[in-house]
């Protein structure tokens, strides 16, 4: 695929339903970092519920602290592969062959290389109206039709629990300005008074907002807190660094823009 007009190697993550083979996530990647794993398994998760067992392979991927730590919040039974156990991978192991069979040479097939996007774009395409649609030769029906015909409830997860499961939690206290300090950046706590210690949940590749919590109850999503240019603190900081700074290009002030428009959604969402 092309990344920046790059040829660069894609890593494809997916997470099947035992009893169904049903695909409930899939997903090309440029890594093979534990995010990717953790990306996948929400996405899952926020479509189609939370499963009462993981079972997954035992790459370092697949075995980070993060994946744990979210599959006890959400009373998920976390169970590895066993080191050598092929037969016990056996069922995604034919989901990844029946892909290489399938998909693979229908993407050889095309006259240009696709990019990230496209790429997942397809590769959707693709488990909808192939895999989920074709007689699977174990279940003598096709994956859609069994998944339909379960009558196993799907256990739904709120967006903020979701969310939280995945997030690393450390103790603040709010200070007088109702702001608290995480990693070097501040957050507008607007909903609790001044003194009171909080629980900030964040995720380590995520800065845009931290979620607030109070004994075990969730309080409010705290956004990135910029100083007004008019305070007085700002205006000793802009004394105190004289040094001037080159202005902020076009590019940048649409990005800025941009990032406060999606901060915006996020907390709407």
């Amino acid at each position: 695929m092309l990344v920046e007009g790059k040829p660069r190697q894609a890593i494809i993550i997916a997470i099947i339903d035992d009893a169904t083979r049903f695909c409930v996530g899939a997903e090309f990647f440029v890594s093979e970092e534990a995010w990717v794993v953790e990306t996948t398994l929400r996405k899952a998760i926020a479509r189609y519920g939370a499963p009462n067992v993981l079972y997954l392979d035992n790459g370092a991927q697949f075995c980070a602290k993060q994946i744990a730590n979210a599959c006890r919040k959400l009373l998920i039974q976390h169970r590895r592969a066993d080191v050598g156990d092929a037969a016990g991978k056996g069922k995604i192991e034919r989901f990844f062959r029946t892909f290489q069979e399938s998909f693979v040479p229908e993407l050889s097939g095309r006259t240009t290389m696709p990019t990230l996007a496209e790429l997942n774009r397809l590769l959707w395409a693709w488990v909808d109206h192939h895999y989920h649609q074709n007689i699977h030769r174990e279940l003598q029906s096709t994956p859609a039709k069994r998944w339909a015909e379960d009558t196993t409830p799907l256990r739904y997860v709120d967006s903020i629990t979701l969310d939280g499961a995945f997030l690393i939690s450390i103790e603040r206290t709010v200070d007088k300005t109702n702001l608290v300090s995480l990693n070097h950046q501040r957050y507008l706590v607007d909903k609790l008074r001044p003194g009171v210690k909080v629980e900030v949940r964040y995720h380590p590749r995520e800065s845009g907002q931290v979620q607030i919590w109070l004994e075990g109850e969730f309080v409010q999503v705290a956004l990135p807190y910029s100083m007004p240019v008019n305070s007085p603190r700002a205006r000793e900081n802009t004394l105190a660094n004289a040094t001037p700074k080159p202005a902020a290009s076009y590019l940048d002030q649409l990005d800025a823009e941009r990032q406060q428009a999606l901060a915006a959604e996020r907390t709407a969402i």
